[in-house]
């Protein structure tokens, strides 16, 4: 992996993350600050865990297309809630499975565009000039 890779994995979790937590704070006020410890801990998890293999699978079958890597990151995105829902059910937990799936269906494809905009673009620019 190289180093502009390794930047765009510490960068794009984080910027997605606030990127939603703006949005949430332009609709729910201070409310929102709550979700952000949330979030940020579960999408460096599912960075590090689902984003660096899906990368390197990506990369191996020479997927390089923006939406290629917004579809994975939904994937990926969507991942925490199937988590989520494979937990033995309590009473709300209906509710928090509806949040995850929001915040990880907005999330995952933010932070693999952001991701793919660092890492992935700038590659394929200099290998057409």
């Amino acid at each position: 992996m190289t180093k502009r890779t390794v930047v765009a994995f510490l960068v794009a979790p984080l910027a997605a993350s606030l990127v939603i937590f703006f949005l949430m704070f332009i609709v729910a006020g201070m409310r929102a600050s709550f979700w952000l410890q949330f979030m940020v801990p579960i999408a460096y998890g599912c960075a590090l865990v689902l984003g660096v293999p899906a990368h390197l699978l990506l990369a191996r079958w020479g997927w390089k297309r923006l939406w290629q890597y917004a579809l994975a990151g939904l994937t990926i995105g969507l991942a925490p809630s199937l988590a989520v829902e494979l937990l033995p059910h309590f009473e709300g937990t209906r509710g928090v499975v509806l949040i995850f799936i929001t915040f990880g269906g907005v999330l995952g494809p933010i932070a693999a565009a952001i991701f793919w905009t660092m890492a992935v673009r700038s590659r394929i620019e200099h290998a057409e000039v």
